[in-house]
C-alpha cells in the first residue's frame, strides 16, 4: 500500500539503505584522509612502529577518541575564546593541547609505536590548524 508521498515499504527501505550507505562512504573518506595523512606524516618524521597493524590500530583509536574530544574541545574553546580578542589563536592553542594529550596518551599506552614528543606536538598543531581552517570554511558557507 502506497502512502501520500508515493513510497511504499520497499521504497522507504531502499531510501534508508542508500542514506546509510552515503553516511558510510562519507565516514570512510574522512577516515581515509586521517589514515593516509598520518601515515605520510609518520614516514616524514621517521616515527617507529612494529607493524602496519599497530599503526592502523593507533590511527583507528585516535580517530574514535578524537570524535569525543572534538566536542569537548569546541565547548572549552568557545567559552575561553570569548574572553580574548584573537579568538582563533586561542582556539588553535586549546585544540593543539587536547590533540597532543590524546596523541601522547596513545603513544604511552600502545607498546608497538614510538613517537618523539616534539613530533607529537607538531602533529597536534597541524591537526588543530587544519581543524580551524575547516571550521572557518564551514562558517563562511553557513553565512
Amino acid at each position: 500500500m502506497k502512502n501520500k508521498n508515493g513510497l511504499g515499504p520497499i521504497g522507504k527501505s531502499l531510501a534508508m539503505l542508500l542514506f546509510a550507505l552515503f553516511i558510510l562512504v562519507v565516514l570512510a573518506i574522512i577516515f581515509g584522509a586521517y589514515y593516509f595523512g598520518m601515515i605520510g606524516f609518520f614516514e616524514i618524521f621517521n616515527v617507529r612502529y612494529e607493524s602496519i597493524e599497530t599503526l592502523t590500530w593507533f590511527i583507528v583509536i585516535y580517530f574514535v577518541i578524537s570524535i569525543f574530544t572534538e566536542l569537548f574541545s569546541k565547548g572549552i574553546s568557545i567559552v575561553v575564546a570569548s574572553r580574548f580578542k584573537n579568538k582563533n589563536t586561542v582556539m588553535i592553542g586549546i585544540n593543539t593541547i587536547i590533540a597532543w594529550v590524546v596523541l601522547f596518551t596513545l603513544d604511552e599506552i600502545m607498546p608497538g609505536i614510538t613517537i618523539i614528543v616534539m613530533t607529537e606536538v607538531i602533529l597536534a598543531l597541524i591537526i588543530a590548524v587544519a581543524d580551524s581552517l575547516l571550521d572557518e570554511k564551514v562558517n563562511k558557507i553557513k553565512v
